[in-house]
């Protein structure tokens, strides 16, 4: 009995890292694991919301100069301003009057 105490320990060490090799072979080294937890990722981080809410605005804007009023008391310049002070856009000033102008 003394003689197999070792491999019951090496077998409840092991046994007991089962789920962390499973998660390091299985979802770690598999490409469309990562893939998918990538997306997800980006879906939820700070970029994409600044670029989500600037779509928003966007599309107000020119739904708004489509009918012909003004956007929510807000003019063209303030519009322009406020975007080129969103954090994480990474836009040359060209492609930013290009989303502001309509």
């Amino acid at each position: 009995m003394t003689n197999s105490r070792p491999f019951l320990y090496a077998f409840v060490i092991l046994s007991s890292l089962q789920g962390f090799f499973i998660l390091l072979f299985h979802c770690i080294g598999n490409s469309e694991v990562r893939g998918s937890i990538k997306s997800i990722k980006d879906r939820h981080s700070l970029e994409s919301s600044v670029r989500q809410e600037q779509k928003k605005r966007l599309q107000e804007t020119r739904r708004v100069q489509k009918n012909g009023s003004s956007p929510s008391g807000a003019n063209s310049a303030e519009r322009k301003s406020f975007i080129a002070k969103l954090p994480g856009l990474k836009k040359n000033r060209k492609q930013k009057e290009e989303a502001t102008t309509v």
